[in-house]
């Protein structure tokens, strides 16, 4: 299984990573440092057919924000399987990102028993 991060925080990166191996420990993890480089990333590995399951996406970051990452990543890929990770906590905000197809929005400081929900739910539609 191939699990993207797209995070500009290393320490946010690492801490999700590690919360997310935790349920995954034979993943392969693939990290981006922003929203551009990490739609870079997804594309380079869905034409190598070797797409991520699974994209966690900051909302605020630079060159491109989680939004339209999110936005990008779907045209390429509608059924990829996104979830939007932020400290913005505005309800509009969860919204736009359910709108557009984010499966799950997290807010940070992550809670674990939400992240092993938003798990659950990701493996019970990949079975």
């Amino acid at each position: 299984m191939r699990i993207l991060i797209v995070e500009d925080s290393s320490l946010a990166r690492n801490m999700l990573r590690g919360e997310v191996k935790i349920h995954f420990p034979e993943a392969h993890f693939i990290a981006a440092n922003n929203g551009q480089l990490g739609l870079d990333k997804y594309l380079e590995l869905f034409n190598a057919n070797q797409a991520p399951e699974l994209v966690f996406l900051d909302q605020l970051m630079p060159e491109m924000d989680g939004i339209e990452a999110a936005k990008e990543i779907l045209k390429i890929n509608p059924k990829a399987y996104l979830v939007m990770v932020t400290a913005n906590i505005q309800a509009s905000t969860e919204k736009e990102a359910l709108g557009i197809g984010v499966k799950h929005f997290l807010n940070k400081p992550i809670d674990r028993v939400r992240l092993a929900q938003v798990v659950s739910h990701f493996q019970n539609e990949h079975q």
